[in-house]
């Protein structure tokens, strides 16, 4: 409830919610709490962790969920990006969907799953939602009661305040979190290990360079994938790319014709935001009903004074 009126009534930039669940610290579905109002949900005993406050120190294997932000970038991010819908709101363009706002085509739109379709409104085709109609009677925006007063007093401040918090959720967990309408660089090059240059397979530290975001990793890999990059990057706080470029006959082919590109069969870790050899870690499946939704976890059964769950997600 806090969270939710610091949303309506407040230019916060950012909302951290503590111990929403003191159960478990690392949530085996990965769906996030996208009805929440708040940005981020931690446990208390993890505020003081680097990886929230620092450029992510991931070589040293620690405990550093890969959906955290950085929180000292992530205000200015979140700003910027209130400041770019009130300017688009302000515009003869104001009434376009939401989707077309981003660049979805019309493959990225047909992959939306459920739960991002309803979360841009509970009737309306998500299609066709609209910014204004994104904060009118959805609670997944505001409180109707507060969000018919702002669209009755054309409030276009608040709806791109509200609009940028509540849309780059839906973004990061909704829509990204599947990896499948968007993909991000590791989980990229763990489904196309040939991406990775021939000369560095098996260097762990360039697979882990393709996390850190370390200058020019992109541009070093065997082949340019600039062409599909998510345009608004300043929704992101790492590169993103359309899904759908990667599936096709093309990038198929290639895949099985390099299946020794991985030769230390180095999995991708959720929770240490980081690569590390597959015997070292452990499977789990997500809860986003995405063909991704086997993904890894590294300290599972490690002295981190981490509880992970539910536990049934590491037996499926």
């Amino acid at each position: 409830m806090v969270a939710t009126r610091a949303r309506v009534y407040t230019s916060c930039a950012f909302i951290v919610t503590l111990n929403l669940n003191v159960e478990v610290d690392f949530d085996l579905t990965l769906l996030g709490h996208p009805n929440s109002k708040a940005d981020l949900h931690i446990n208390d005993g993890f505020v003081a962790n680097d990886g929230l406050w620092l450029t992510c120190p991931r070589e040293n294997g620690a405990f550093r969920p890969w959906h955290w932000p950085m929180l000292p970038t992530t205000a200015n991010l979140h700003k910027s990006r209130a400041e770019e819908l009130l300017n688009f709101l302000s515009d003869a363009d104001k009434h376009m969907p939401i989707v077309e706002c981003f660049g979805f085509g019309e493959a990225a739109k047909a992959r939306l799953s459920r739960s991002a379709r309803a979360f841009l409104h509970p009737k309306k085709k998500a299609e066709e939602v609209t910014f204004f109609d994104f904060v009118d009677q959805n609670v997944n925006a505001v409180d109707p009661k507060d969000g018919t007063r702002i669209i009755e007093n054309e409030d276009i401040d608040k709806i791109a305040q509200i609009g940028a918090h509540r849309i780059s959720k839906w973004l990061s967990r909704l829509v990204l979190g599947p990896q499948d309408v968007l993909i991000d660089l590791p989980h990229l090059v763990a489904k196309l290990p040939f991406l990775v240059p021939k000369d560095s397979q098996g260097s762990m530290k360039f697979w882990n360079a393709c996390v850190e975001l370390s200058s020019g990793v992109v541009e070093r890999l065997s082949e340019d994938i600039s062409a599909h990059v998510f345009p608004r990057a300043n929704w992101f706080d790492r590169p993103v790319f359309w899904g759908d470029a990667f599936e096709t006959d093309e990038y198929v082919e290639k895949l099985l014709g390099a299946l020794d590109a991985n030769p230390a069969n180095l999995v991708f870790c959720e929770d240490a935001s980081a690569f590390h050899p597959a015997e070292q870690s452990h499977r789990f499946v997500a809860a986003h009903h995405s063909a991704s939704d086997e993904r890894f976890v590294r300290w599972v059964e490690q002295d981190q004074d981490v509880k992970y769950g539910p536990q049934s997600r590491l037996a499926m």
